[in-house]
């Protein structure tokens, strides 16, 4: 109830300020309009594979994800604007106006404008975004309109996740090649952390992690609660507490493992090649649910004794 009240007064507060257009106009750039791009999402695709109360939403772990970015800094907000030399928040762009935009182009969402700040990296219709961008999240949608009558089952569960994975990777890959310059605005130990965050969801899209509210509240909680300084020195970081010191020790040595491409390759073999058991792969779901909650060892540390010892 409460969310439909704010999707009102936001709509009515709208309409009044677009008197030359008929279109809502909603701009991404600002923190609180990103955020209702979530919010429209969420409850535009409720089906009942979602569960009650829609926690079950893929989309309920991206909001949670932008919130964070914003309360550690990384999004760079000046004045509520998400800054465009963000790395983190120019990447969400991909992950939250993408997917909307190909969910408005199939009659999920209310339509709107969205504004054009005049940058071609950051597309605002559907016709000029990059096909190899929202193509994933087209087939997510169209999965999602497939099913939206039908009871749950772990089979469709499982390939609504598949689909999703497939367009929040696609975004990030498309988004490391296409905000590179903005690492630059970053601390040597913040840009360590931020590549290997990618890498870090990289390895959990494999496992296909649910993204829902439950699970990745945790997660994100476990985050380091601010941005890394160069002042900053492992294993011990101000402020952090014994959990967010682990899980940024893993974040960290997931990219140090990437920079060797010959131990990444392995592990991203194996871990696919593991992921083909669903034993295995219901096993690694749950442990890093457990890390998250009681981490003894860095996640890497873990993944690798797990897999070794999964048949």
């Amino acid at each position: 109830m409460k969310v439909k009240l704010i999707f009102l007064l936001f709509f009515i507060n709208k309409i009044a300020s677009s008197s030359s257009s008929s279109l809502i106009k909603l701009n991404p750039w600002v923190y609180e309009e990103r955020i209702m791009l979530y919010d429209i999402l969420i409850n535009s695709t409720k089906i009942e594979i979602f569960g009650n109360g829609n926690l079950n939403n893929c989309f309920q772990g991206y909001k949670l994800q932008l919130g964070w970015q914003k309360e550690t800094g990384r999004s760079m907000i000046i004045k509520s604007n998400i800054s465009v030399n963000s790395w983190f928040g120019s990447i969400n762009y991909y992950e939250s106006v993408i997917p909307f935009i190909s969910a408005m182009n199939l009659g999920m969402v209310p339509e709107i404008e969205i504004i054009n700040i005049g940058d071609d990296r950051y597309c605002t219709n559907y016709s000029e975004c990059d096909k190899e961008l929202i193509e994933p999240w087209d087939e997510y949608f169209q999965y999602l309109i497939k099913i939206k009558n039908e009871k749950y089952s772990d089979q469709n569960q499982q390939q609504l996740l598949k689909f999703n994975w497939n367009g929040h990777m696609k975004s990030i890959e498309i988004g490391m090649k296409s905000f590179q310059d903005n690492l630059k605005y970053l601390s040597k130990n913040e840009r360590q952390f931020s590549t290997g965050f990618a890498h870090f969801v990289n390895i959990i899209s494999l496992i296909n992690f649910n993204t829902n509210y439950t699970q990745i509240l945790p997660i994100f909680k476990a985050l380091p609660p601010r941005m890394l300084t160069n002042s900053d020195y492992p294993p011990i970081y101000k402020g952090f507490t014994n959990t967010q010191n682990v899980y940024t020790l893993s974040v960290l040595s997931i990219n140090q493992m990437y920079q060797n491409q010959m131990i990444w390759n392995y592990f991203m073999t194996l871990l696919k090649k593991k992921m083909e058991n669903e034993t295995c792969r219901n096993l690694l779901n749950q442990e890093i649910i457990n890390f998250t909650k009681h981490p003894e060892s860095t996640l890497i540390q873990l993944l690798f004794k797990l897999l070794t010892n999964c048949n």
